[in-house]
């Protein structure tokens, strides 16, 4: 008897261990596709693991499926050769707000696409230190700082983006605070965007901040912004928007110590001021080159 027993014990480890290794231990090239619920938390993320040259896919067929990120937490992925992730949507809402929805950092190349996230406290989106970025349909909306912010990228390919009714937090401070808006870009290079929106956010729409040069800009919208539509500072360019809209905002679109801004402006209506212009000798260091660059607001047409 005692013998049948543990021969059966034996069976049943057996069989545990062989569908517990052939189902758990993938590469993230087998595991490109899953089937989570509407709603998730953010700590499941972690299942998804780099391969040994650190490539890393998460996709769903069909989304934006809904990630709980929990308070005072974030998703954050960083220190990958690749990284390609579809259909989500971070949110901080029921967990009365999480730090940031996605933050991503130290990537060679970033795929996103159908990504959004709201009702975070500090930025829905944060993508740092890039190297080739491409982002198509991407919302940031009701975020307590900002929608959208990257830095240091080297090259980006962007369409559709959504950033608007961000900066809650200016917001309940009854005051407009300057770190907050729709998208801050900084540190940016050989960047073309196409189809931008950003409507009532509590300061900036758009805020070119610091060290910008060879971006593209076309199809953007700024609207009712209790700030700026645009703002471009410390820049030394180019950088050109085409088919600009500002409408509503307090300044349409503020140049400060940015040098080679060109702007086609496609309708300006109903903004307190449609231009200011202000600053000049501004210094700012190039984070590819560590050159040292004077901006005076050069070359504005």
């Amino acid at each position: 008897m005692s013998v049948f027993f543990f021969f059966l014990l034996y069976c049943f480890f057996f069989i545990f261990s062989f569908l517990f290794f052939f189902f758990k231990q993938k590469t993230a090239y087998e595991i490109y596709q899953c089937d989570w619920s509407s709603d998730v938390c953010s700590s499941d993320l972690n299942q998804y693991y780099a391969d040994d040259e650190k490539n890393m896919i998460i996709m769903l067929e069909s989304g934006p499926t809904r990630v709980s990120v929990g308070t005072p937490g974030y998703s954050h992925i960083g220190g990958l050769k690749s990284l390609s992730m579809e259909n989500f949507w971070f949110s901080g809402f029921e967990h009365r707000y999480s730090k940031a929805g996605l933050m991503l950092s130290n990537i060679e190349e970033v795929q996103l696409d159908n990504i959004r996230s709201d009702y975070d406290t500090m930025k829905g989106i944060s993508i740092h230190q890039v190297d080739k970025l491409l982002l198509n349909n991407i919302t940031g909306e009701n975020n307590g700082m900002m929608g959208l912010g990257t830095s240091m990228i080297k090259e980006a390919k962007i369409r559709k983006i959504n950033v608007s009714h961000n900066g809650f937090l200016s917001k309940a401070a009854g005051t407009v605070l300057w770190a907050f808006g729709g998208w801050k870009m900084m540190h940016m290079r050989k960047t073309g965007i196409s189809g931008l929106q950003a409507h009532k956010n509590a300061r900036s729409g758009v805020w070119l901040d610091t060290d910008n040069s060879g971006i593209e800009m076309s199809h953007v919208a700024c609207e009712s912004n209790i700030g700026d539509g645009v703002t471009c500072e410390a820049n030394q360019g180019p950088i050109r928007i085409n088919g600009l809209r500002i409408e509503k905002n307090r300044v349409g679109l503020r140049l400060h110590s940015s040098d080679n801004v060109h702007v086609n402006l496609r309708r300006s209506i109903d903004n307190e001021f449609d231009f200011e212009v202000s600053g000049s000798n501004r210094e700012i260091k190039a984070f590819d080159t560590d050159q040292k660059i004077i901006t005076h607001n050069d070359n504005f047409t």
